[in-house]
């Protein structure tokens, strides 16, 4: 049900917060201080690519944006990333970004890191993980899926959320939401 009067995407600051939590969360659970050796492809320029683009850019990579018109140059380049942050979420169960076959040319060492915890969809064969095992290994790759990853800066993210819904739902009359109850 649409509610004219909550904006779209109202809650945006959350979303990059999920970007920016989840990379700075995945590599220091893998153990790594990415440099400028290091070679970065983001997936999408949403909120949430926005927010990785924001933490990972912190430590001077080699970084690369791609988006859905560019990802045949991803594709092209895949072998040579240590990091590949997704952005995207995506419908279609079987439609993913990365597939099993573009894993296998993926290299070893390389952190999949999905900040839209979309576990099994963005890229086929992951599984979600939590905040306390955030990563696993696989095939030699890292894989981080945590869902929810604003919590990891729950702090910032309380107050993000409390900011947005208190000036655009609890600033009015409640009753227009128990109206839509009914």
């Amino acid at each position: 049900m649409k509610l004219d009067f909550i904006k779209p995407n109202f809650i945006w600051r959350n979303s990059f917060m999920a970007g920016l939590g989840s990379t700075l969360h995945a590599i220091l659970a893998v153990g790594i201080v990415p440099d400028s050796n290091t070679k970065v492809a983001v997936l999408s320029c949403g909120n949430v690519a926005q927010g990785a683009y924001s933490a990972i850019s912190k430590f001077n990579c080699d970084i690369r944006l791609f988006y859905r018109k560019t990802m045949h140059l991803f594709y092209d380049s895949l072998q040579e990333c240590d990091i590949i942050i997704n952005g995207i979420e995506i419908d279609d169960d079987n439609a993913h970004i990365i597939t099993k076959e573009h894993l296998k040319t993926v290299k070893k060492g390389c952190l999949i890191l999905d900040a839209a915890a979309d576990a099994g969809r963005a890229v086929e064969g992951t599984h979600y993980t939590t905040i306390e095992y955030p990563v696993y290994l696989e095939d030699a790759k890292y894989y981080y899926e945590v869902n929810n990853s604003p919590s990891i800066f729950f702090r910032e993210s309380s107050r993000v959320i409390s900011e947005v819904f208190s000036k655009l739902i609890y600033k009015d009359d409640i009753r227009k939401f128990w109206n839509l109850l009914k």
